[in-house]
Order: C-alpha cells, then sequence, then structure tokens
C-alpha cells in the first residue's frame, strides 16, 4: 500500500477532511466527503447482536425446561425449601438480561429523541410495531376477551413487576405497581440527573402528557395508535404513572365500543384532531 493508502485506512475519515481543509485543499476535502455517508454503521453489530439474542433464547429455553424438572425433583421429594430456592433461582436469571434488555431499549430510544426528536422516536416505533404485527399483535386479536387479558398478563408478568387484576361489569384492570420495565426505571432514577433518559411531550406518543418517560412511548404507540389503525381500536387503555412512585394502570373494555372517546382523541394525529 502507498502511503495515502495507509493514511486513508490509518484515519477516521472526517480526520481526512479536516487535515485537508486546514491546508486549504478544498477539493481534496470535498472529494473526501463523498465517503462520508457510508464510514460509520451499525449493520455488523445489528446481525452480531441478533445472533447474539436468538442465542440467548435458546439458553433459557434449555433452562425452562432443567428447571421445571428439578422444581418436580424437589417437590416429589416433599423438599419446599429448595423448590422455592429453584424458582426464585430461575427468576433472577430470567431478570438479568430482561433488565438489560429494558435498560438498552430505553436508552436508544432516548438518543433517537435527542437526535431525531419525538417525531424519529415515532417514526421508529411504528416500523417497530408494524414488523412485528403479525407475530406479536395479530394472533391475539383471533382469542376470546379472557383468553386475550391473560396472554397480556402474562406479557406483563414477564417484567417482573407486581401486578393486581380486577374485574368490573365493564372493564378487566391491570395494575402495576410497579410496572417491571418502565417503572421500575422510573423508581430507579434513570429519568434523573445528568445522565436521565429524554422525556418527551407530544401529542399521541405522550397520551398528551408533559415530560413523559421515553420508555413508556411504545404503549401509546403499540398498543393504542397501531391497534387502532390495525384493528379498529386500542388493545387497551393507559393511565401512566403521574410520578416516580405512582402505579401503571391498564383496563381492557369488554366492549370496545365503550372505551373513552376523550382517550380514543388522545391517539389521533393532531390534524385529524383538528378536523
Amino acid at each position: 500500500m502507498d502511503a495515502q493508502a495507509l493514511e486513508r485506512a490509518s484515519d477516521p475519515l472526517e480526520d481526512l477532511i479536516n487535515r485537508a481543509a486546514a491546508q486549504g485543499d478544498w477539493d481534496q476535502a470535498i472529494a473526501l466527503t463523498s465517503g462520508l455517508a457510508g464510514e460509520y454503521s451499525n449493520t455488523g453489530m445489528k446481525i452480531m447482536l441478533a445472533s447474539m439474542m436468538e442465542e440467548l433464547e435458546s439458553f433459557y429455553r434449555r433452562d425452562g425446561e432443567e428447571y421445571t424438572a428439578r422444581v418436580q425433583a424437589a417437590l416429589s421429594r416433599r423438599d419446599g425449601a429448595e423448590a422455592a430456592r429453584l424458582l426464585a433461582e430461575k427468576r433472577e436469571r430470567h431478570r438479568a438480561s430482561h433488565d438489560r434488555y429494558v435498560d438498552f431499549m430505553a436508552q436508544l430510544m432516548s438518543m433517537v429523541t435527542r437526535n431525531w426528536g419525538q417525531a424519529g422516536l415515532e417514526q421508529m416505533l411504528k416500523a417497530v410495531a408494524d414488523k412485528a404485527r403479525d407475530a406479536m399483535f395479530a394472533p391475539a386479536q383471533q382469542l376470546s376477551f379472557d383468553d386475550r387479558v391473560n396472554v397480556w398478563a402474562k406479557a406483563l408478568r414477564n417484567h417482573l413487576g407486581h401486578i393486581n387484576v380486577t374485574e368490573d361489569q365493564e372493564k378487566v384492570t391491570i395494575r402495576q405497581d410497579p410496572c417491571g420495565s418502565g417503572g421500575r426505571l422510573m423508581r430507579s432514577g434513570a429519568y434523573d440527573g445528568e445522565t436521565a433518559l429524554a422525556r418527551v411531550t407530544g401529542e399521541m406518543i405522550s397520551l398528551g402528557a408533559r415530560d413523559f418517560p421515553v420508555y413508556c412511548t411504545h404503549c401509546p404507540v403499540w398498543l393504542g395508535e397501531r391497534h387502532k389503525e390495525w384493528f379498529g381500536a386500542p388493545e387497551w387503555t393507559l393511565t401512566p404513572p403521574a410520578n416516580n412512585t405512582a402505579p401503571c394502570i391498564i383496563h381492557f373494555y369488554k366492549d370496545k365500543a365503550k372505551i373513552p372517546r376523550d382517550y380514543l382523541k388522545k391517539l389521533e394525529a393532531p390534524a385529524e384532531a383538528a378536523g
């Protein structure tokens, strides 16, 4: 390799551009910008991370089978203490990956908001939901009301918070105190201090609230606006925590025609609401 080739291989492109500009070689500086768009990419990391997540899932599937067998063996021996220890151990092994995933997702959402604004965050969340629609969201629409509530209750338990399910004639309510994902972040102080995650103040994306925690925006988008767009109504209504210590409350309406109109208005784009 010649000297120029070695220099190009050694130095970041922005250094070469800055060096050419400092030397007054503006034509060279401009020519070098032709490669600027492709200088940095997360493509390789995305591929490797996706593969790691697939392997992690295989570990947890194996864990589930192994822990089931070990808990069954302990119970067969009438050893309740060992069964309890194994159950707690399995839960904490899940927490180890779950919390890292939620933290990473929250950090990415915060970064997107700061770099591309709330419009960029909304665009990303809608795109993610659309790609996951058939695998994650559409199947629940084929279930009975009771089965659908049970599916979502299990999904929320997966976050390892504390949930309480109640029912009246109109709806089933799930109270999370705290939610084990967004609520955990709030109670841990993730939105406070110098390294705080972003907060948003918008229309649909924050249900009209001010200083809405960035991680929690996926609920209004995925279970609210996107479900309304796809299936004609939100999957649930959401009363998010008003502060770091408040619970998160979800209502499943037995008759979706009874979903409060003011909640549906919160899921509309400003132009639609004005019309």
